[in-house]
C-alpha cells in the first residue's frame, strides 16, 4: 500500500512542487532584477519583500483552511460543501485585505521605527504601495487554489503559475527598466509589475474554475455568504495561519535586524534567503499534497489510508530537504555564479 500511495502522492505532488517554486521564483526574479539597480535598491525590496510576503503568507494561511475541507467533501462526495468552502475562502480573503492594505499604504513610520535607515524604509515603502494592488488577487488566487488541491486536479496549478512568471519577467523589465514604450519606474516598477500579474493570474484561475466546476456556482452564488461555512474554514485556517506566523516571522525578523546593520548585509541576506524559500517549495508542495491525500481519505472514512499518505509526505520531505541541505553545503559558490551574483570566496 505504501509503493501505491506513493505513487498517487508523487502524481498530485509534482504539479504542486514545481508550482510552487514558480510562485517563489517571481520573488527571487525581482531580486535578481533589482539587484542590477544597486544595493540601495536590493536593500529596498528586501526589506519590502519580507513585509509582503510575511502579511501574504500569513494571510493565505487562513485561505489555506479551504483546501483540507474541500479535500474531505471529496472524499465523502459533498459537491455542494466544496463549492461553499470555496466561496467563503474567496469571503475571508476580502475581510482580510482591507487591514493590510492601510498597513502597505502607510508603511514608512513601521520601518523607521523598526531602526531601518530613511532610504531604504523610503524604498522600500514605495514599493509597498505599488505592490499592494496585487494584495487581493493573491488571496482570491489562494481560495482558487484550495480548491483545485482539495480535488487532486493540481496541474492547472503547475500551468497557470508558470505562466505567472514568464509574465512577471515581462513586466519587470516593461515597467523597472522602461522599455516598449512604457516610463522607467525602477524598484517601484517592480511592485507594479507583481500586482499586474497576480490579477492576470486570478483571472486565469477564475477562467478556469468557472468553466471545469460550473456546477460549484463559485462566481454565481458569491454574493450570498454562508457564516457558518465561513467560521469553519476560519476555524480550521486560523491555526495554519499562526503556525505560518511563527515560521516567516523568524525570517522576517532576520531581515529587519540586517537592516540596522547596512544595506550591504541586508542585500547579501535578501539573496541567501531567496535561494533558501526555493529549496523550500519542495518539501512545501509536498506537504500540501500530502494533506489532500489524507483528508480525502479522511473524507472516505478510510483512516489507514491517511496513516499511510501522511507517512508517505514526511519520507518525501525528509528525502528532499536532505538534498537540499547537500547543495547548499557543497555547492555553494556554484549557485551564486548560476544566478550572475558576485561572491567572495570563503574557506570551505
Amino acid at each position: 500500500m505504501y509503493r501505491k500511495e506513493l505513487k498517487e502522492l508523487v502524481t498530485v505532488a509534482v504539479p504542486l512542487v514545481l508550482a510552487q517554486v514558480a510562485q517563489n521564483t517571481i520573488s527571487f526574479v525581482d531580486t535578481v532584477m533589482v539587484g542590477r539597480l544597486g544595493k540601495e535598491a536590493l536593500a529596498g525590496i528586501a526589506i519590502g519583500s519580507t513585509l509582503f510576503q510575511f502579511i501574504l503568507i500569513v494571510l493565505s494561511g487562513v485561505i489555506i483552511g479551504v483546501s483540507p475541507i474541500v479535500s474531505q467533501a471529496t472524499g465523502a462526495k459533498d459537491e455542494d460543501l466544496c463549492g461553499r468552502a470555496t466561496r467563503q475562502g474567496l469571503w475571508i480573503g476580502v475581510l482580510l485585505f482591507t487591514p493590510a492594505f492601510l498597513l502597505y499604504r502607510n508603511a514608512y513610520p513601521l520601518l523607521i521605527w523598526f531602526n531601518q535607515s530613511p532610504a531604504t524604509a523610503l524604498a522600500s515603502s514605495e514599493y509597498l504601495k505599488a505592490i499592494s494592488w496585487g494584495l487581493l488577487p493573491a488571496l482570491w488566487i489562494m481560495g482558487l487554489r484550495g480548491l483545485l488541491e482539495g480535488k487532486s486536479n493540481t496541474k492547472p496549478i503547475m500551468v497557470i503559475s508558470l505562466i505567472g512568471v514568464a509574465l512577471n519577467v515581462f513586466a519587470n523589465d516593461a515597467l523597472m527598466f522602461g522599455h516598449y514604450g512604457l516610463p522607467k519606474l525602477a524598484l517601484v516598477g517592480t511592485g507594479y509589475a507583481s500586482s499586474l500579474v497576480y490579477g492576470l493570474v486570478f483571472l486565469a484561475f477564475s477562467i478556469y474554475v468557472s468553466h471545469t466546476y460550473s456546477e460549484l456556482h463559485i462566481f454565481s452564488k458569491l454574493l450570498r455568504p454562508d457564516l457558518t461555512t465561513l467560521k469553519e474554514v476560519a476555524r480550521v485556517g486560523g491555526p495554519i495561519g499562526m503556525t505560518l506566523a511563527f515560521e516567516a516571522g523568524m525570517f522576517g525578523a532576520a531581515a529587519f535586524a540586517m537592516g540596522t546593520i547596512g544595506e550591504t548585509q541586508l542585500a547579501a541576506h535578501q539573496i541567501a534567503l531567496q535561494t533558501a524559500s526555493i529549496s523550500f517549495m519542495i518539501p512545501l508542495g509536498l506537504a500540501i499534497a500530502t494533506s489532500v491525500r489524507v483528508g480525502q481519505a479522511i473524507g472516505a472514512g478510510s483512516p489507514r489510508r491517511a496513516e499511510i499518505a501522511g507517512h508517505a509526505g514526511m519520507l518525501l520531505c525528509i528525502g528532499a530537504m536532505s538534498i537540499s541541505g547537500l547543495i547548499f553545503t557543497k555547492r555553494r559558490h556554484r549557485l551564486l555564479q548560476a544566478s550572475r551574483i558576485p561572491h567572495r570566496q570563503t574557506s570551505p
